[in-house]
């Protein structure tokens, strides 16, 4: 096999992103290899860390995402255990609804909840072995409570971005942070971590 750069026009970048789709699709996000991927796009392995950093980064570019959403929230996390239910309320806001955000994670939602069954058990690997255990990480609560919480979450996105109920899709930012997150914070005070 020869080594170096590819003659010509290099597909390389979109190559590695359709053989990640492909294989987090057959075998999940867990089990999908940096390795494997890169023999599927028939590159070095060095190529996937050039251009997408790491496993978390091909991800985001499978699906769309302009931001590494562990690290959003993993800094909303920071800090004392009593305000995390506003701090994470607001941290997903701001991915939502941000400017550069925003329509990625609504594409996102629509392929996880939608007949693209492929998006669906990436992104539900994705908060399994990912966003889950960084929420349980860094606030010290249950896997059990991180669920509850993650559910709420995401029906909250589900109600306000997907079916647009009036009573979801009409309050501001603010008054979703005050409510949601006080109703998350119940939610975390109520496991003893």
């Amino acid at each position: 096999m020869a080594t170096g750069r590819r003659a010509g026009v290099s597909t390389a970048k979109a190559d590695i992103l359709e053989a990640a789709r492909e294989l987090f699709a057959e075998v999940g996000y867990d089990r999908a290899t940096i390795r494997a991927i890169a023999a599927r796009a028939g590159v070095d392995v060095a190529l996937v860390s050039y251009y997408y950093g790491n496993k978390k980064g091909l991800f985001r570019g499978v699906m769309s995402m302009p931001v590494d959403p562990e690290e959003i929230f993993t800094a909303a996390l920071d800090g004392p255990r009593e305000g995390v239910g506003e701090r994470l309320v607001r941290a997903a806001l701001t991915v939502w609804e941000g400017q550069e955000t925003s329509d990625a994670f609504r594409a996102l939602l629509r392929a996880a909840v939608n007949a693209d069954e492929g998006a669906s058990n990436t992104f539900g690997e994705f908060l399994s072995s990912v966003m889950i255990p960084t929420l349980t990480r860094h606030s010290g609560i249950s896997i059990e409570t991180a669920r509850v919480v993650a559910s709420t979450m995401f029906g909250l996105a589900f109600m306000r971005y997907l079916i647009a109920a009036p009573l979801f899709a009409e309050p501001s930012a603010d008054e979703l942070v005050a409510t949601y997150g006080a109703a998350i914070q119940r939610i975390v005070d109520g496991d003893a971590g």
